[in-house]
Protein backbone atom coordinates (compact mmCIF):
# COMPACT_ATOMS: atom_id res chain seq x y z
CA UNK A 1 0.00 0.00 0.00
CA UNK A 2 2.64 2.41 0.44
CA UNK A 3 4.70 1.87 -2.81
CA UNK A 4 1.08 2.52 -4.26
CA UNK A 5 0.91 5.77 -2.48
CA UNK A 6 4.24 6.78 -3.08
CA UNK A 7 3.86 6.55 -6.75
CA UNK A 8 0.97 8.22 -6.85
CA UNK A 9 2.17 10.80 -5.18
CA UNK A 10 4.98 10.91 -7.68
CA UNK A 11 2.72 10.54 -10.66
CA UNK A 12 0.83 13.80 -8.49
CA UNK A 13 3.89 15.42 -8.86
CA UNK A 14 4.73 15.19 -12.13
CA UNK A 15 1.51 16.47 -13.46
CA UNK A 16 2.44 19.75 -12.40
CA UNK A 17 5.57 20.55 -14.24
CA UNK A 18 5.67 21.80 -17.25
CA UNK A 19 7.52 19.80 -20.35
CA UNK A 20 10.55 22.13 -20.50
CA UNK A 21 10.91 21.31 -16.84
CA UNK A 22 10.29 17.61 -17.19
CA UNK A 23 13.13 18.03 -19.54
CA UNK A 24 15.29 19.87 -17.30
CA UNK A 25 14.79 17.44 -14.58
CA UNK A 26 15.66 14.79 -16.87
CA UNK A 27 19.22 15.94 -17.81
CA UNK A 28 19.69 16.04 -14.09
CA UNK A 29 18.18 12.52 -13.26
CA UNK A 30 20.72 11.44 -16.61
CA UNK A 31 23.96 13.04 -14.58
CA UNK A 32 22.69 11.54 -11.40
CA UNK A 33 22.51 7.65 -12.82
CA UNK A 34 25.52 8.18 -15.08
CA UNK A 35 27.97 9.76 -12.55
CA UNK A 36 26.63 9.00 -9.50
CA UNK A 37 24.79 5.65 -8.87
CA UNK A 38 26.65 4.36 -12.07
CA UNK A 39 22.73 2.59 -13.22
CA UNK A 40 24.06 -0.90 -15.02
CA UNK A 41 26.78 1.27 -16.39
CA UNK A 42 28.65 -2.98 -16.23
CA UNK A 43 25.99 -3.65 -18.47
CA UNK A 44 25.69 -0.92 -20.85
CA UNK A 45 29.84 -1.10 -21.20
CA UNK A 46 29.62 -5.08 -21.87
CA UNK A 47 26.92 -4.45 -24.75
CA UNK A 48 28.78 -2.17 -26.47
CA UNK A 49 31.98 -4.15 -26.05
CA UNK A 50 30.13 -6.73 -27.72
CA UNK A 51 27.82 -5.08 -30.50
CA UNK A 52 30.07 -1.57 -31.31
CA UNK A 53 33.33 -2.46 -30.16
CA UNK A 54 34.52 -0.12 -33.36
CA UNK A 55 33.26 2.88 -31.34
CA UNK A 56 36.71 5.70 -31.07
CA UNK A 57 37.34 7.04 -27.16
CA UNK A 58 35.55 9.88 -28.37
CA UNK A 59 32.62 8.34 -29.26
CA UNK A 60 31.82 6.11 -26.65
CA UNK A 61 31.19 8.39 -23.96
CA UNK A 62 29.40 10.99 -25.75
CA UNK A 63 27.01 7.90 -26.78
CA UNK A 64 26.55 6.60 -22.81
CA UNK A 65 25.84 10.06 -21.54
CA UNK A 66 22.77 9.86 -24.63
CA UNK A 67 22.09 6.20 -23.49
CA UNK A 68 21.11 7.71 -19.95
CA UNK A 69 19.55 10.91 -21.03
CA UNK A 70 16.93 8.40 -23.19
CA UNK A 71 16.39 6.28 -20.44
CA UNK A 72 15.23 9.25 -18.42
CA UNK A 73 13.41 10.59 -20.51
CA UNK A 74 11.85 7.72 -21.21
CA UNK A 75 10.42 7.35 -17.38
CA UNK A 76 9.48 10.90 -17.09
CA UNK A 77 7.42 10.63 -20.22
CA UNK A 78 5.55 7.74 -19.40
CA UNK A 79 5.05 9.07 -15.77
CA UNK A 80 3.76 12.14 -17.55
CA UNK A 81 1.34 10.72 -19.81
CA UNK A 82 -0.44 9.44 -17.01
CA UNK A 83 -1.77 12.86 -16.28
CA UNK A 84 -1.15 14.51 -19.73
CA UNK A 85 -4.55 14.86 -21.80
CA UNK A 86 -3.96 12.52 -25.05
CA UNK A 87 -4.41 15.26 -27.58
CA UNK A 88 -1.34 15.94 -26.42
CA UNK A 89 0.44 12.74 -26.34
CA UNK A 90 -1.09 12.10 -29.97
CA UNK A 91 -0.07 15.31 -31.28
CA UNK A 92 3.87 14.52 -29.91
CA UNK A 93 3.32 11.01 -31.19
CA UNK A 94 3.19 10.65 -34.53
CA UNK A 95 1.68 7.35 -35.85
CA UNK A 96 1.22 6.81 -39.53
CA UNK A 97 -0.16 3.75 -41.31
CA UNK A 98 0.10 2.85 -44.63
CA UNK A 99 -2.10 1.32 -47.77
CA UNK A 100 -0.55 -2.16 -47.33
CA UNK A 101 -1.73 -1.75 -43.65
CA UNK A 102 -5.18 -0.32 -44.44
CA UNK A 103 -5.73 -3.09 -47.42
CA UNK A 104 -5.13 -6.05 -44.69
CA UNK A 105 -7.47 -4.77 -42.38
CA UNK A 106 -9.91 -4.21 -45.09
CA UNK A 107 -9.51 -7.68 -46.22
CA UNK A 108 -10.50 -8.60 -42.25
CA UNK A 109 -6.91 -9.61 -41.97
CA UNK A 110 -5.37 -9.90 -37.96
CA UNK A 111 -1.64 -8.28 -38.33
CA UNK A 112 1.56 -8.95 -36.50
CA UNK A 113 3.30 -6.15 -35.02
CA UNK A 114 6.77 -6.41 -34.18
CA UNK A 115 8.54 -3.47 -32.31
CA UNK A 116 11.26 -2.87 -29.65
CA UNK A 117 12.78 -1.00 -26.96
CA UNK A 118 13.80 2.16 -29.48
CA UNK A 119 12.42 5.53 -28.62
CA UNK A 120 9.26 5.87 -26.67
CA UNK A 121 7.64 2.85 -27.29
CA UNK A 122 5.13 3.33 -24.03
CA UNK A 123 3.18 5.89 -25.45
CA UNK A 124 1.92 3.39 -28.13
CA UNK A 125 -0.38 1.91 -26.25
CA UNK A 126 -2.33 5.61 -26.03
CA UNK A 127 -1.96 6.27 -29.71
CA UNK A 128 -1.55 3.22 -32.09
CA UNK A 129 -5.36 2.06 -31.07
CA UNK A 130 -6.57 5.65 -32.93
CA UNK A 131 -4.00 6.23 -35.32
CA UNK A 132 -3.75 2.74 -36.62
CA UNK A 133 -6.74 0.84 -38.23
CA UNK A 134 -6.67 -2.42 -36.27
CA UNK A 135 -7.67 -3.22 -32.90
CA UNK A 136 -4.69 -2.65 -31.33
CA UNK A 137 -3.35 -5.60 -28.70
CA UNK A 138 -0.23 -5.60 -26.58
CA UNK A 139 1.67 -8.48 -24.36
CA UNK A 140 2.88 -6.59 -21.13
CA UNK A 141 4.66 -7.30 -18.59
CA UNK A 142 2.92 -6.83 -15.09
CA UNK A 143 4.21 -4.76 -12.54
CA UNK A 144 4.73 -7.27 -9.19
CA UNK A 145 2.71 -4.56 -6.81
CA UNK A 146 -0.69 -5.17 -7.72
CA UNK A 147 -1.99 -1.89 -7.11
CA UNK A 148 0.29 0.31 -9.44
CA UNK A 149 -0.48 -2.30 -12.42
CA UNK A 150 -3.34 -2.50 -11.67
CA UNK A 151 -3.36 1.64 -12.00
CA UNK A 152 -1.08 1.32 -15.34
CA UNK A 153 -2.75 -0.98 -17.22
CA UNK A 154 -6.29 1.23 -16.71
CA UNK A 155 -4.37 4.22 -18.04
CA UNK A 156 -2.50 2.30 -20.68
CA UNK A 157 -5.67 0.96 -21.75
CA UNK A 158 -7.87 4.33 -21.39
CA UNK A 159 -7.96 4.53 -25.44
CA UNK A 160 -9.23 1.33 -26.09
CA UNK A 161 -6.09 -0.68 -26.38
CA UNK A 162 -5.73 -4.47 -25.17
CA UNK A 163 -3.66 -5.95 -22.89
CA UNK A 164 -2.21 -9.00 -22.24
CA UNK A 165 -0.05 -10.20 -19.48
CA UNK A 166 2.83 -12.46 -20.67
CA UNK A 167 2.27 -14.88 -17.77
CA UNK A 168 -1.23 -15.24 -18.96
CA UNK A 169 -0.61 -19.20 -20.71
CA UNK A 170 -4.44 -18.77 -22.58
CA UNK A 171 -4.08 -15.33 -23.70
CA UNK A 172 -7.88 -15.22 -24.76
CA UNK A 173 -7.28 -11.84 -26.64
CA UNK A 174 -5.19 -13.29 -29.09
CA UNK A 175 -7.03 -15.29 -30.28
CA UNK A 176 -11.08 -14.26 -30.31
CA UNK A 177 -12.50 -12.76 -33.20
CA UNK A 178 -13.97 -9.91 -32.55
CA UNK A 179 -15.68 -7.00 -34.95
CA UNK A 180 -12.22 -5.73 -35.88
CA UNK A 181 -9.35 -6.97 -37.12
CA UNK A 182 -6.93 -7.12 -34.30
CA UNK A 183 -2.89 -5.67 -34.84
CA UNK A 184 -0.88 -7.85 -31.72
CA UNK A 185 2.18 -6.18 -30.83
CA UNK A 186 4.97 -7.89 -29.58
CA UNK A 187 7.79 -6.27 -27.91
CA UNK A 188 10.34 -8.75 -29.72
CA UNK A 189 14.00 -7.76 -28.75
CA UNK A 190 13.96 -9.04 -25.02
CA UNK A 191 16.43 -11.83 -24.53
CA UNK A 192 14.58 -15.00 -24.50
CA UNK A 193 14.64 -17.13 -20.83
CA UNK A 194 14.46 -20.69 -22.31
CA UNK A 195 17.30 -21.10 -24.27
CA UNK A 196 15.94 -24.29 -25.90
CA UNK A 197 12.83 -22.54 -27.80
CA UNK A 198 15.00 -19.22 -28.88
CA UNK A 199 15.66 -18.22 -32.45
CA UNK A 200 19.12 -18.06 -33.92
CA UNK A 201 19.63 -14.34 -35.40
CA UNK A 202 22.21 -11.90 -35.80
CA UNK A 203 22.01 -8.08 -34.33
CA UNK A 204 24.68 -5.48 -35.59
CA UNK A 205 25.98 -8.58 -37.22
CA UNK A 206 26.52 -10.17 -33.82
CA UNK A 207 24.96 -13.81 -32.86
CA UNK A 208 21.48 -13.56 -30.54
CA UNK A 209 19.15 -15.77 -29.26
CA UNK A 210 15.17 -14.27 -29.93
CA UNK A 211 12.24 -14.74 -28.58
CA UNK A 212 9.94 -17.23 -31.14
CA UNK A 213 6.61 -16.14 -29.75
CA UNK A 214 6.01 -13.20 -32.45
CA UNK A 215 7.01 -15.08 -35.61
CA UNK A 216 5.29 -18.41 -33.85
CA UNK A 217 1.63 -16.24 -33.82
CA UNK A 218 2.60 -15.15 -36.70
CA UNK A 219 2.89 -18.34 -38.69
CA UNK A 220 0.17 -20.07 -36.66
CA UNK A 221 -2.46 -17.57 -38.26
CA UNK A 222 -0.82 -16.70 -41.19
CA UNK A 223 -1.44 -13.29 -40.64
CA UNK A 224 1.10 -10.21 -42.31
CA UNK A 225 3.88 -8.86 -40.31
CA UNK A 226 5.10 -5.20 -39.20
CA UNK A 227 7.87 -3.51 -38.01
CA UNK A 228 7.00 -1.16 -35.94
CA UNK A 229 9.87 1.41 -36.72
CA UNK A 230 9.81 4.31 -33.70
CA UNK A 231 11.88 7.70 -34.51
CA UNK A 232 12.92 10.40 -31.92
CA UNK A 233 12.02 13.55 -34.75
CA UNK A 234 13.05 15.89 -31.42
CA UNK A 235 13.08 15.65 -28.06
CA UNK A 236 9.72 14.55 -26.83
CA UNK A 237 8.65 14.24 -30.09
CA UNK A 238 7.81 10.56 -31.98
CA UNK A 239 7.04 9.30 -35.47
CA UNK A 240 6.16 5.84 -35.69
CA UNK A 241 5.64 4.15 -39.56
CA UNK A 242 4.46 0.36 -39.97
CA UNK A 243 6.73 -1.13 -41.94
CA UNK A 244 5.64 -4.15 -44.38
CA UNK A 245 8.18 -7.84 -43.28
CA UNK A 246 6.23 -10.23 -44.92
CA UNK A 247 2.30 -10.60 -46.72
CA UNK A 248 2.35 -13.81 -45.91
CA UNK A 249 3.73 -15.15 -42.39
CA UNK A 250 3.92 -18.91 -44.20
CA UNK A 251 6.50 -17.85 -46.53
CA UNK A 252 9.95 -18.87 -45.70
CA UNK A 253 12.02 -20.64 -43.11
CA UNK A 254 11.23 -20.77 -39.26
CA UNK A 255 13.84 -17.76 -38.06
CA UNK A 256 13.18 -15.50 -41.33
CA UNK A 257 10.89 -13.19 -40.28
CA UNK A 258 12.01 -12.38 -37.13
CA UNK A 259 15.59 -12.03 -38.39
CA UNK A 260 13.93 -9.53 -40.74
CA UNK A 261 12.67 -7.52 -37.55
CA UNK A 262 16.44 -7.64 -36.39
CA UNK A 263 17.93 -6.56 -39.28
CA UNK A 264 15.77 -3.23 -39.18
CA UNK A 265 16.26 -2.56 -35.83
CA UNK A 266 19.74 -2.99 -36.77
CA UNK A 267 19.51 -0.62 -39.25
CA UNK A 268 17.95 1.51 -36.62
CA UNK A 269 20.98 1.31 -34.46
CA UNK A 270 23.62 2.24 -36.66
CA UNK A 271 21.83 5.19 -37.43
CA UNK A 272 21.24 6.14 -33.61
CA UNK A 273 22.41 3.56 -31.08
CA UNK A 274 21.18 6.45 -28.03
CA UNK A 275 17.64 5.45 -28.91
CA UNK A 276 18.00 1.79 -27.77
CA UNK A 277 17.52 0.56 -23.92
CA UNK A 278 21.27 -0.71 -23.66
CA UNK A 279 20.70 -1.42 -19.57
CA UNK A 280 18.98 -4.66 -20.40
CA UNK A 281 20.66 -7.48 -20.78
CA UNK A 282 20.22 -8.30 -24.17
CA UNK A 283 23.10 -11.01 -25.07
CA UNK A 284 22.46 -13.40 -21.37
CA UNK A 285 23.27 -16.33 -23.81
CA UNK A 286 26.85 -14.74 -25.48
CA UNK A 287 28.06 -12.66 -21.96
CA UNK A 288 29.04 -13.49 -18.80
CA UNK A 289 26.78 -10.02 -17.23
Amino acid sequence: MIGYLLFRILIGLISLLPWAVIYRLSNFLAWVMHAVVKYRLDVINANLDYALPDLSPQERPALIKAIYLNLTDLILESLKSYSAAIDTIHSRYQVRSSPELQSHFDEGKDVTFFAAHYGNWEWGTLTLEERLPHHIIGLIKPVKNKRINAYIWRERGKTGTGMVSIYDKRKKLLFEKGDRPKGIVYIADQNPSKNAKALDVTLLDRPSKALHGGEGYARKYNTPVYYLQIVRISRGHYQVTPILISHDASDGVVGSLTQTYFDHLSAQLIADPSQWLWTHKRWKHQLDY
